[in-house]
């Protein structure tokens, strides 16, 4: 069904097949944005449809869609996020990526929601969008180069520089298992292997320029629903004092006070020398001035300049995650290199945590004899070896050597290794962990199992059981949560945070504006009443919750019909067998047998089968996917 105008929504979907060299507009059906919403949920409805069962993710049948949300482009504070989704190449089930920035916005103003690519082009190639103007573009002269030099050729080409652009780097051309899709420069939607599909399509780019505007239903209810939220958010210390200062860098000294900072391969959760890599040390030493994405009042960002032993780096960041990839989980404490490392994965378009979590996987297995220098080139793996990691991510990017080997992803090569390897993998359906060790966090261990594009800790979680306090928690969710380790009410938690997330993101919200970090943040109520008078479609609390729902499932069943079911939703072996050995933690891991019957209790709670996983026809109807085909549910 397709509509004249709407609201909120920019009302199209575009087209492009790489094969045929083919661009068509199309009107964006009505029904399915009330009921997706928009962003990741219509993103996910689309790739359940187009993509066929089993296919091979790095070939022309795999299709990858951008999605920006209702609420992108508009005045809705930290509404610049924009999700693509396809096919992962590291885990073979649903992937995703998320990043900031200003394309999300872009995209609105060039009139699209949605654009879907398909095929795969016979030499690089770029896609330009110049609102309604639309081509594929010769990249001969882009391919081989770097994130940022793409990004600044491509805006010196067109003479404008705010044209808004997303590549691939060299790694995403190398097709390495975990390469990024980077906006920006810098804002990476990163996780899943985006780049990689990129680089199977010979995809360098997308470039957008917009000149059109954003219309919402009601303006002045939308202004008061939107000034009642950024005050909620810009007035509150946590942002005052914390977030708008440190950004999340604040997160080091954080999560390592609670024994919660993944160190060396999550051997421990905590790390002697975070205080070496705090974000105090990233601010005094290193930060220019905060930055923020579009429409954000919370600016988490920074400009910094660091001086190496053999270069200048001046570039945006650092997030936690990054910082933390290359910094505990190697063991390393030398700022310089950490960021030289960042920079670099950003340049070639790297996931930061794959990339981090693949040679901390590598280091240990050298440390235990599982490799050898005869495998690594001849390089000794240690440590907080800081000149190692930099020389290993050169490696990987255009897979030489052992670079190569490690391309392929933590889950691949233990696999190759074999034997004790497979036990300290930690990664979760073939994606690698983030920086944090859970062990003792079970409310956030099930939703990195539950997640439906493999380990996640933005998918679900949020902050309640690690940093927060049980009133906080029921001021969200109605009741309170168990303290760490206790296991009370963490089901029914976890299936809250994952619907809500789920609704938000497909708004087009950042998840740190929202209840997933502070109870005054946006909540159901207030995002329902941003959507109703944006797109002028009533929404209730309850329909966004049931929206969130039912934009999980198609995720689930997606991932039902290539073959992941419940015996996928495991925690990584370390976790159930080695209990932590020091800091806050000390003595916790997981009962597997109580963790199974968390999981149980979960899908229970889902409507889904207790001993598969896989949704109850009941659900399905009541969440009105019924008509999804059958060979999902099988």
């Amino acid at each position: 069904m397709g509509v004249d105008r709407l609201f909120g929504w920019a009302g199209s979907i575009l087209r492009v097949d790489l094969t045929t060299e083919r661009v068509s507009k199309h009107s964006l059906p009505k029904e399915l944005a009330v009921s997706f919403i928009g962003g990741r949920g219509l993103n996910s409805r689309i790739i359940y449809e187009e993509v066929a069962p089993k296919i091979d993710p790095l070939s022309p049948d795999n299709v990858v869609v951008i999605g920006a949300g209702p609420l992108c482009g508009t005045i809705a504070p930290s509404s610049g996020r924009v999700t693509v989704t396809f096919k992962s190449p590291q885990t073979g089930i649903l992937g995703d990526a998320n990043a900031g920035g200003h394309f999300a916005p872009e995209l609105k103003f060039a009139g699209y929601d949605h654009i879907i690519i398909r095929g795969r082009a016979e030499k690089p190639v770029y896609i330009w969008v110049d609102d309604d103007h639309v081509e594929i573009r010769d990249a001969k002269d882009l391919w081989g180069r770097d994130v940022r030099e793409t990004t600044q050729i491509i805006r010196e080409d067109m003479g404008d520089e705010h044209i808004q652009v997303m590549c691939i780097g060299q790694a995403g051309e190398n097709l390495v298992k975990f390469a990024a899709l980077v906006c920006n420069s810098t804002r990476a939607a990163a996780r899943c292997g985006g780049g990689a599909v990129w680089g199977s399509k010979n995809l360098k780019a997308v470039a957008v320029r917009g000149t059109k505007s954003v219309k919402v239903a009601d303006p002045e209810r939308f202004m008061e629903v939107v000034d009642r939220a950024r005050e909620g958010i810009v007035n509150h210390p946590f942002i005052k004092q914390v977030v708008s200062v440190y950004g999340t860098t604040f997160l080091t000294l954080s999560n390592n006070s609670i024994g919660r900072l993944l160190t060396r391969n999550s051997q421990q959760g905590f790390f002697e020398e975070a205080f070496k890599i705090s974000g105090d040390v990233f601010l005094k030493k290193y930060v220019v001035k905060s930055k923020g994405c579009f429409s954000c009042p919370i600016h988490c960002s920074h400009y910094f300049i660091a001086r190496t032993r053999d270069s200048l780096i001046a570039s945006e960041g650092v997030e936690f995650e990054a910082l933390s990839s290359f910094g505990a989980r190697c063991g390393n404490s030398d700022f310089e290199t950490i960021l030289k490392a960042v920079d670099l994965a950003n340049r070639y378009g790297l996931d930061a945590i794959s990339c981090g979590g693949v040679i901390a996987f590598a280091i240990e297995c050298f440390e235990k004899g599982l490799l050898t220098e005869g495998d690594t080139d001849g390089i000794k793996l240690r440590w907080g070896d800081g000149e190692t990691i930099i020389q290993l991510i050169h490696k990987i990017a255009f897979r030489q050597g052992f670079g190569d080997v490690l391309a392929e992803g933590t889950r691949t090569l233990a696999e190759k290794i074999g034997g004790e390897a497979k036990k300290f993998a930690m990664c979760i359906k073939g994606l690698d962990v983030n920086n944090g060790d859970y062990r003792g966090f079970v409310g956030r261990a099930l939703c990195q199992v539950t997640s439906t594009r493999g380990a996640c800790h933005l998918r679900g979680g949020g902050a309640y059981e690690t940093h927060g306090k049980p009133e906080m928690a029921e001021k969200v969710f109605g009741f309170k949560i168990g303290a760490p380790p206790e296991y009370h009410m963490k089901a029914e938690a976890a299936i809250w945070m994952e619907n809500f997330v789920a609704a938000a993101a497909s708004a087009g919200l950042c998840v740190f504006a929202t209840q997933w970090w502070r109870p005054e943040f946006v909540s159901p109520e207030i995002l329902a009443e941003m959507l109703s008078s944006a797109t002028g479609i009533k929404y209730s609390a309850n329909k966004v919750m049931e929206a969130g729902e039912r934009i999980f499932n198609v995720e689930k069943l997606f991932n039902v019909r290539e073959g992941c079911t419940s015996k996928d939703d495991a925690l990584p072996r370390r976790w159930i067998e080695e209990p932590q050995p020091t800091g806050p933690t000390k003595g916790e891991k997981f009962d597997e047998e109580k963790f199974k019957n968390l999981l149980r209790r979960y899908y229970r709670l889902r409507g889904w089968d207790e001993d598969t996983s896989i949704p109850k026809p009941e659900t399905l109807k009541r969440l009105e996917l019924e008509d999804l085909p059958k060979a999902a549910r099988c």
